[in-house]
């Protein structure tokens, strides 16, 4: 991490904040404040910029992608749609009872992954620049293969 100013943790004053976790100072690095039925999550360290002083970031392992994954899951939130592997981003167009999944591969290396869905419906469909190709979706799965710095859609009804 830099040592400019702008990278430094925030010191929190907890006023009724749960420490969540703490940095390898002992000082809050992560609360959680909760008010009638809202809670919130606060982050001391700001990640991005952490990432941006990072050469390349997402051409290598990088585990700050387990971080909101658990922000997510804390916070009860399940995607439409998610990736398995963590240089897939998913993004989701949908209506009542169709839409579509698109999925951006990151990263350097081709890759294959197993994208769950909570989505409703009996097909699906890999849409390519020649026509759809109808795709495997057992028990809210889809296997799909995503060349390196690439990306795809997905279309279900």
């Amino acid at each position: 991490m830099s040592s400019e100013p702008r990278s430094w943790g925030a010191t929190l004053d907890l006023a009724g904040a749960e420490v969540i976790a703490e940095d390898q100072n002992g000082a809050p690095a992560i609360v959680c404040y909760q008010a009638g039925k809202g809670k919130a999550l606060l982050c001391a360290y700001p990640i991005e910029v952490y990432l941006a002083f990072e050469p390349a970031a997402f051409e290598h392992e990088n585990p700050t992608y387990k971080l909101y994954r658990a922000f997510m899951e804390w916070a009860g939130i399940r995607p439409q749609v998610e990736s398995n592997h963590p240089a897939v981003e998913t993004a989701v167009l949908d209506r009542a009872t169709s839409g579509y999944a698109v999925f951006t591969n990151h990263s350097p290396q081709a890759v294959e992954i197993q994208a769950t869905t909570l989505m409703q419906g009996s097909e699906a469909f890999l849409l390519t620049e020649t026509g759809k190709t109808k795709i495997a979706w057992e028990k809210g799965i889809w296997k799909l293969q995503i060349p390196a710095w690439n990306g795809c859609i997905v279309e279900w009804h």
